[in-house]
């Protein structure tokens, strides 16, 4: 599907940079589905809640250890 849409140059040619693109909507699409990923992740995040609770590495050895 084609849309126009008004992209500031700056933050055009700063896209196509870190996303190392060869094209613009290749630079489009890859922000687009790393916003999309990256809000899927905080959802998910959000609905898990925090991993407080979970055992440090050095609790996780020394029951290895006594096992």
């Amino acid at each position: 599907m084609k849309t126009t849409i008004n992209i500031p140059v700056d933050i055009l040619n700063e896209m196509l940079e870190y996303s190392q693109s060869k094209t613009k909507t290749e630079a489009i699409l890859t922000a687009v589905k790393e916003y999309i990923q990256k809000r899927k992740m905080a959802k998910l995040a959000a609905r898990l809640g925090s991993m407080e609770n979970l055992i440090s590495r050095a609790e996780l050895m020394t029951t290895r250890k006594e096992h």
